[in-house]
């Protein structure tokens, strides 16, 4: 076998521009790739490794928040507990104090209505006892609704102070004498006879008649009402019972 020099050196040459030109062109920026690449990865490491240890260290800080929040947590539920424990006997003492103020309240209501209700049945009572005692009285004789009265008008209109007997006399206008029914003329001369004699001086008096009396008689001036009825009795009758029972259910 014949070896061409020539051809070899040829060869050797272009191998050896190959080789730089490879080194040159390839293989250096390769390795600064890779060096780069190595820096950044050792870079990465240590920021994963400052990662590592921040998320760690935040672990332990989030591990002693949540001890923490628990332990306040505990004091928390145990203080609400206390306070709701406290409000629970405060609210039941109120409640108790409330029914027994209501059941008191609702006692003396009770007093109260029957006390009220007692009060209308004696009213009722009373009204009703003037009410017979006056139908009763309306029956009597037709005579003696006047009669026998016109003394005790007399008495009471004598009773009267001089100057107000006086001032019956200088009225202006008449007298009115109420009756409970219209006077004979024999009984209505009587009885002014007699009540002027009882004032001192005749009086000027109309008659009028008020059934309302029942019976007996009323002398009405302008400024004076001298009074022998049985209407007024009844209504003194009706008035002192109703006192008398305003007293007794005070009591």
């Amino acid at each position: 076998m014949r070896i061409d020099w020539s051809t070899l050196v040829l060869q050797t040459v272009n191998a050896a521009v190959l080789v730089w030109l490879l080194a040159r062109f390839l293989f250096k920026p390769i390795a600064n790739i890779i060096v780069a690449r190595q820096d950044a990865a050792r870079a990465l490491l240590t920021d994963a490794e400052a990662l590592k240890r921040a998320a760690i260290e935040d672990r332990e800080a989030v591990l002693e928040t949540r001890q923490a929040l628990e332990a306040s947590r505990e004091r928390a539920i145990q203080a609400i507990d206390a306070q709701a424990g406290a409000e629970k006997t405060a609210l039941l003492k109120a409640a108790q104090a409330e029914i027994a103020q209501m059941h008191s309240a609702a006692q003396a209501q009770i007093a109260r209505d029957a006390s009220a209700h007692w009060r209308q049945v004696q009213a009722s009572a009373t009204l009703l006892a003037a009410d017979i005692a006056e139908k009763l009285l309306a029956r009597l004789p037709r005579e003696s609704k006047i009669t026998g009265f016109a003394d005790g008008l007399a008495g009471a209109l004598a009773a009267l102070p001089p100057a107000a007997r006086d001032a019956l006399a200088t009225a202006g206008s008449p007298l009115t004498l109420c009756l409970p029914r219209k006077p004979t003329d024999s009984e209505q001369a009587s009885i002014l006879e007699t009540l002027s004699r009882a004032a001192g001086h005749p009086l000027l008096i109309e008659v009028t008649i008020d059934p309302s009396l029942i019976a007996g008689l009323e002398l009405r001036g302008p400024h004076i009402v001298v009074s022998n009825h049985l209407r007024h009795d009844l209504d003194e009758i009706r008035a002192s019972l109703a006192d008398t029972d305003a007293k007794t259910a005070s009591v």
